[in-house]
């Protein structure tokens, strides 16, 4: 996507890509979820509060990020993107004390790494 986001689109504004890549989710989400049935709204104002929230900072996320993937590159840009799992996962255990298993450790270090070697490069 990253690619050809960077190819196809590059001339078209950052926020406009943001705004077309979000409503084809949001599209695709409504039709699957509405099939399935899924879809329940918050009962309480901490709820709805953090829906709200979540909802500002994906969009601003995601418009910032899509604004500044052609100069970043889908390189640089799927590095950046690739932490964002660990981050999760640090979170989660910071934030909300949830449990880290072992194997979600191990995978945490293989990506970092994959990350550190990626921006590395190769020397000749």
């Amino acid at each position: 996507m990253l690619l050809l986001t960077t190819r196809w689109l590059s001339t078209i504004d950052g926020r406009v890509r943001s705004l077309l890549l979000m409503s084809t989710v949001a599209a695709l989400t409504l039709l699957i979820g509405g099939l399935a049935g899924g879809f329940r709204a918050p009962h309480d104002t901490p709820g709805w509060l953090g829906l709200a929230i979540l909802a500002t900072l994906y969009a601003s996320a995601m418009t910032a990020l899509f604004t500044v993937l052609p100069r970043l590159g889908a390189v640089n840009n799927a590095a950046v993107l690739n932490v964002e799992p660990i981050a999760a996962l640090g979170m989660g255990w910071l934030v909300l004390g949830q449990a880290v298993a072992p194997i979600q450790l191990v995978g945490a270090a293989l990506v970092v790494g994959a990350i550190v070697m990626l921006s590395a490069g190769h020397t000749r």
